[in-house]
């Protein structure tokens, strides 16, 4: 079974279509969903399995570097909705993942760069000496040299799996996991999915770095603030802006994400991202302005 790609295809429409097809071909409690693609077949696929007969087993084959190091791992299964992303789901966790390096060699570098926002992330949020080894091999991950590829799915996995092993519903620390994912839902909503996932939660995490500026911490987080700033441009510069009709007719279309908090202080530099992504003139002020408005009306 296959469905349209993009993530504007991750709707309870292409779940409903999918489900009615397991249906007639007759599946049981003893059949499974193997999942083969990126992150939006993973995670429409898991939706999938977790409600079809009030769930089945399912396999997650990711094939982007994205869903290797991140979608695929930790169970969240789900859909978008009018009212934002993935606000239509469950946790559901997959009974193994295969995940095949060699696979990223065939994808554009764009998606590798996109990737590459997640493992940035976990860098950050949990390794120093990681987030250094990915900025000091970034040239050869782009590049889809397949050892520095295996290490950097190797890691974050294991970065990622402990975390979810910890706070498996995310009633805690897995919010960390969530660094640059408000603002980065938020963009990718409004813009009607027309920049990839990665890209947006880049742009997301350089405008929290730079909200940290101006909320007590420790003294010693200045660097790293500084690091995520310009870390973060290796996948917001990587591509070109891809505007198109999708964008332009959900610009009134900003809502909710499911990584809601209910605290408007984070994004009090929302208006900063003009500036902090010079690689993405398109977000004017006027544009810039709507996503704040809309974050700051629905309390994100």
């Amino acid at each position: 079974m296959t469905f349209p790609a993009g993530e504007w295809n991750k709707t309870r429409e292409t779940w409903s279509a999918l489900t009615d097809q397991l249906l007639a071909a007759g599946i049981g409690r003893d059949g499974a969903v193997v999942a083969v693609g990126g992150g939006v077949v993973g995670d429409v696929a898991g939706f999938v399995a977790a409600t079809v007969l009030r769930g089945i087993p399912y396999v997650q084959v990711p094939t982007t570097l994205l869903a290797m190091i991140d979608s695929s791992i930790g169970g969240k299964t789900g859909v978008d909705t009018v009212h934002g992303k993935n606000l239509v789901g469950a946790f559901h966790q997959p009974r193994a993942v295969i995940a095949d390096v060699n696979t990223l060699t065939t994808l554009p570098p764009v998606h590798r760069s996109a990737g590459m926002a997640e493992a940035l992330k976990h860098g950050f949020i949990a390794d120093a000496i990681y987030l250094e080894s990915l900025v000091r091999d970034r040239d050869r991950i782009l590049d889809a040299e397949p050892g520095a590829l295996l290490e950097t799915v190797r890691r974050s996995v294991e970065i990622k799996a402990a975390v979810v092993a910890d706070d498996e519903r995310e009633l805690g620390r897995r919010a960390i996991l969530n660094f640059g994912h408000t603002v980065g839902h938020a963009i990718e909503t409004v813009c009607g999915y027309e920049i990839l996932h990665g890209e947006a939660v880049a742009m997301g995490m350089i405008v929290e770095a730079e909200l940290g500026k101006h909320l007590p911490a420790p003294r010693s987080h200045g660097a790293r603030q500084k690091s995520a700033r310009r870390d973060c441009q290796v996948c917001t510069s990587a591509a070109p802006w891809r505007d198109g009709p999708r964008g332009r007719s959900r610009m009134d279309g900003c809502g909710s994400t499911s990584n809601n908090s209910g605290d408007t202080g984070s994004l009090r530099a929302y208006h900063k991202l003009i500036t902090l992504c010079p690689h993405y003139p398109h977000l004017s002020t006027s544009r810039n302005s709507l996503i704040f408005n809309e974050l700051h009306d629905q309390r994100i």
